[in-house]
């Protein structure tokens, strides 16, 4: 039987994620769908609208088979090091035969063409300059290619086409067996900020009316199990970033300079310009506003500022891509999921995790020296409670006490 790998962060899961599984099951008949997903934070630095485990029970009750938590320290990436550390997990799972994966209006060979021509010498280095000079990945990838390619850069202003590209690359740097499979999104973009009026909605759209209170636009857009999970959202458990304010002010306190210029990604003097205008923010998000600039796009900023909240340095960042994903941490699973996960027991290269106190306790946490594969798994607890933090009643270290959904029927 095939499987299907599938790299997400389903915030939340819609309508357009289930088409995206009913039509890979609709070409390639019975098979297996594995969704590596992001957990607590997603690749923009933004807190998820609902918890891992209720995106993951989601996706599950609507055509994936088993559900596995990219780690956080690959999750919070740019599109490149995200697109490698769910590539790199699939691998060392034992691998997947294709790699699903959805474009806007782009077909497979433009793709390929374009992942093709990113790994020329010249886009290289034009892409660095970019990056280098404080342009967002998305729009120093596609000056690059204008500049070097005379390609019009239209297309990778969809953020699903950069990702489309960044899977290909990744699949050529790992080594990987996997094919690739492009499912065409339907309906809404990626970041379209009005409900379409098809059953398909952007996921920005759909957060947007949550926050707004207005399920009413978008509830024809998501599958039953997420709208009622959508529905439980009231103030005491829906997140706002802003409470995180006055932990990042005490983090900025706490950290000296040197502390806080090796923080992952920071870079160019950054540091000074944080320092110069946090204690001037009314809150995080006006922080990020204050700091945006042609130079410093909002994403980046956004993974910045939870990398400071995470502690995470420079030389932390680079010894967990040396080491790359240590473990399959499970979050949900169909009939048909749990026989992939024998599987992936057998011929897997990394641990299937079901009860995190197997390999992680709460006092390690605080204890001292860590494994690198607790090192890893404890950027995800923290970012579940980051989560939390910025819940009004947070539920600190409720990672420890949460099992895999599992789902008796195979879809």
């Amino acid at each position: 039987m095939k499987t299907v790998g599938v790299i997400a962060e389903y915030n939340p899961f819609h309508n357009g994620h289930r088409y995206q599984l009913q039509q890979i099951k609709k070409q390639l008949g019975d098979c297996r769908i594995v969704a590596v997903m992001s957990g607590s934070i997603t690749q923009r630095g933004e807190l998820t609208l609902l918890d891992k485990w209720q995106r993951a029970r989601a996706a599950v009750l609507n055509g994936a088979d088993l559900v596995l938590e990219l780690p956080a320290v690959f999750a919070v990436q740019s599109a490149e090091g995200f697109a490698w550390g769910g590539v790199e997990l699939l691998n060392r799972i034992g691998g997947a035969d294709y790699l699903a994966f959805g474009t806007q209006g782009t077909d497979c060979s433009t793709v390929r063409h374009l992942a093709e021509a990113m790994e020329a010498e010249s886009v290289k280095a034009a892409l660095r300059e970019g990056l280098d000079s404080g342009k967002s990945y998305a729009a120093a990838m596609e000056a690059a290619v204008r500049q070097e390619l005379g390609i019009s850069g239209e297309l990778l202003r969809e953020p699903n086409t950069i990702l489309g590209i960044e899977y290909l690359r990744a699949l050529k740097k790992t080594g990987a067996v996997m094919e690739p499979m492009i499912i065409p999104r339907q309906g809404a973009g990626h970041n379209e900020a009005a409900p379409g009026a098809d059953g398909f909605s952007s996921g920005a759209a759909i957060r947007s009316s949550v926050m707004r209170g207005n399920l009413d636009s978008i509830a024809a857009a998501v599958p039953e199990e997420t709208l009622g999970q959508l529905k439980e959202l009231d103030e005491k458990n829906i997140c706002d970033i802003n409470r995180l304010f006055m932990m990042l002010l005490y983090e900025l306190q706490m950290l000296n300079k040197k502390q806080l210029a090796d923080i992952y990604t920071m870079g160019e003097g950054l540091e000074n310009a944080l320092l110069s205008k946090a204690f001037d923010a009314q809150n995080y998000n006006s922080l990020i506003s204050l700091l945006q600039t042609k130079r410093y796009a909002a994403t980046r900023l956004q993974r910045l500022l939870m990398y400071v909240l995470l502690r995470l340095s420079q030389e932390r960042m680079e010894s967990f891509f040396d080491e790359g994903p240590l473990y399959a941490r499970v979050l949900a699973f169909s009939s048909g999921g749990q026989g992939l996960l024998r599987e992936i027991k057998d011929r897997g290269r990394v641990p299937v995790i079901v009860k995190l106190a197997d390999y992680l306790k709460s006092r390690d946490m605080r204890g001292g020296c860590l494994s690198p594969i607790q090192e890893m798994l404890a950027q995800d607890v923290l970012a579940a409670n980051l989560r939390q933090l910025a819940m009004k009643l947070p539920e600190l270290y409720s990672d420890f006490f949460r099992t895999p959904f599992t789902v008796r029927i195979h879809l």
